[in-house]
C-alpha cells in the first residue's frame, strides 16, 4: 500500500489495556466526537487471569465520571472508609502507626475495583465512543514525518497519524523503536495477589503492614471479601504461588488482619515481579508515552495506574486544546508541554514510592525506630495527614481538568 493511500488518523493509540482505552474514550468525549482516533493492538486485551484489585484515587474516579465511565464501574467498586498503616513485624506489637479517614471534602480518597471489571468497563466505553476505530494488528515500526507519523503494521498495511501514543506497557516496543531508554532496576521482590473471602465485615478498611520482606496490603472489596497485595522476595513468592492451601494459610496467618475474622476461600495466588523504571523522555517526534510505557513504580501505595491515568488526563487536555486552536497536536510545542507537565510529577512520585519501599523493607533497629517515630508524628499532625491524603487522592501538582471534574 503506498503512503498516499494509507488511512489517516488524528491520534493513533498503540495498546488496548486500561490506559489506552481510557485515553480513547477521554479524547472522544473531550473533542465532542469529532476526532478520528485509531486504537491498535493485536488483541482487544483479555480479562486478567489473576484476581487482582486496583485502588483508584479520587482524581481517577472523578475523571472516569467526567467521561461517563464511572457509573458502569461504581456498582462493583468499594470505597475505602479508613486506611491503617502498621509496623507488622511478626512478634512485634501490632500498633497502628498511622490512620487516615478515607472520607474527605471530596469524598473517599480511593475506591477499590476488580481489574477485570474495570478493564471490561473501559473497553466498552472506548468501543462505543464516536470517532474511535480499532485495528487488530501489531505495529512493526513508526516513522515520524513533517506532517504525520507513518505506522507500519505487521500485516503489511499502514496508517498515518498526526500523533502516536505509546500505551503498550512496560516493555513498550514503540518506546524502544523511538530510541527512548529507561532508568530502572529490579527489586528482587514479587507481589502476590489474590481475592480472599473472610468471616467478618471489613467496614471499608484498608490495611498496610510493613514487613522486612516488603509491604503486605489488604484492600476492601464488596461484601466480605478483600484483595491481597503481598510482597515477598521473588523466590519466596514463587514458592507460595505454587504451594498448597495449608502452607499459604500458615504464612498468611502471621500477617492477616484479625478484625476480618477467619479466612474462607482464597483465590489463586498469582506472582508479579516488581520493577522500577522511568523513561528518560516522555516524548519523541510525533510520539507521547503514557502509563507503564513511561513509568513503572512499586505498588506499595497503589499509585501505578493512577499515575497513568494522570498522564491520560494531561495528554487529553493538551491535544484537545491544541486542536481547538487549529494547531498540530504532534508538533513539538504541545508535546513539550505534556512532558513538562508529567515528567516532574512522575519522577518525584516514583522516587518517593521507591524510597518508602527501601525504608520499610528492612528490619534494622535504628531505621525501624526512626520510621515508626516519623509515622507516629504524622499521625498527630493534621496538616501532614491531609498532605498525605491529598497525594493519595491525586490532588497534588498541576491537576488536569478532567481529574478536577472540569470540562476540557
Amino acid at each position: 500500500m503506498g503512503k498516499a493511500r494509507q488511512p489517516v488518523a488524528e491520534v493513533a493509540i498503540v495498546g488496548r489495556g486500561v490506559t489506552g482505552h481510557v485515553l480513547a474514550a477521554a479524547l472522544a468525549h473531550a473533542s465532542g466526537g469529532g476526532l478520528d482516533i485509531a486504537v491498535i493492538a493485536r488483541e482487544s486485551g483479555s480479562t486478567p487471569g489473576a484476581e487482582r484489585a486496583l485502588a483508584l484515587s479520587r482524581g481517577a474516579v472523578t475523571m472516569l465520571g467526567a467521561i461517563g465511565i464511572w457509573p458502569s464501574v461504581a456498582p462493583r467498586a468499594r470505597a475505602m472508609e479508613r486506611i491503617i498503616v502498621t509496623d507488622g513485624r511478626p512478634g512485634a506489637s501490632q500498633l497502628s502507626l498511622l490512620e487516615f479517614a478515607g472520607e474527605g471534602a471530596g469524598g473517599p480518597s480511593a475506591h477499590v475495583v476488580d481489574e477485570g471489571d474495570l478493564a471490561r468497563a473501559v473497553a466498552g466505553a472506548a468501543g462505543r465512543a464516536p470517532g474511535v476505530r480499532f485495528i487488530a494488528d501489531g505495529v512493526a515500526g513508526v516513522s515520524p514525518g513533517a506532517g504525520a507519523a507513518m505506522l507500519e503494521l505487521e500485516s503489511g498495511g499502514g496508517l498515518a497519524a498526526r500523533l502516536v501514543v505509546a500505551a503498550d506497557g512496560a516493555g513498550s516496543a514503540v518506546r524502544q523503536g523511538a530510541g527512548i531508554t529507561t532508568v530502572g532496576w529490579s527489586y528482587g521482590q514479587s507481589a502476590l495477589v489474590a481475592r480472599v473471602a473472610h468471616e467478618r465485615d471489613h467496614h471499608g478498611v484498608a490495611l498496610e503492614r510493613f514487613l522486612p520482606a516488603g509491604p503486605f496490603a489488604v484492600l476492601p472489596l464488596r461484601g466480605r471479601n478483600s484483595s491481597l497485595v503481598w510482597t515477598e522476595s521473588k523466590q519466596r513468592a514463587d514458592e507460595l504461588a505454587a504451594a498448597g492451601r495449608e502452607e499459604v494459610l500458615g504464612a498468611l496467618a502471621e500477617r492477616w488482619d484479625e478484625e476480618r475474622g477467619a479466612i474462607g476461600r482464597i483465590g489463586r495466588l498469582a506472582a508479579f515481579a516488581l520493577r522500577f523504571h522511568v523513561a528518560r523522555r516522555f516524548v519523541a517526534p510525533r510520539l507521547a508515552l503514557v502509563g507503564d510505557a513511561a513509568h513503572q513504580v512499586h505498588p506499595l501505595a497503589g499509585q501505578g495506574l493512577n499515575l497513568g491515568l494522570r498522564d491520560v488526563a494531561a495528554l487529553t487536555e493538551v491535544v484537545v486544546e491544541t486542536l481547538r486552536l487549529g494547531l498540530d497536536p504532534g508538533a513539538p510545542p504541545p508535546l513539550e508541554r505534556y512532558e513538562r507537565w508529567r515528567r516532574f510529577d512522575t519522577v518525584s512520585s516514583a522516587l518517593a514510592y521507591d524510597g518508602l519501599n527501601r525504608l520499610f523493607s528492612n528490619d534494622r533497629g535504628a531505621v525501624r525506630l526512626i520510621r515508626d517515630l516519623g509515622l507516629g508524628l504524622v499521625d498527630r499532625l493534621p496538616a501532614l495527614k491531609r498532605a498525605f491524603m491529598t497525594e493519595a487522592a491525586g490532588g497534588t501538582g498541576a491537576v488536569p481538568k478532567l481529574m478536577a471534574g472540569e470540562a476540557v
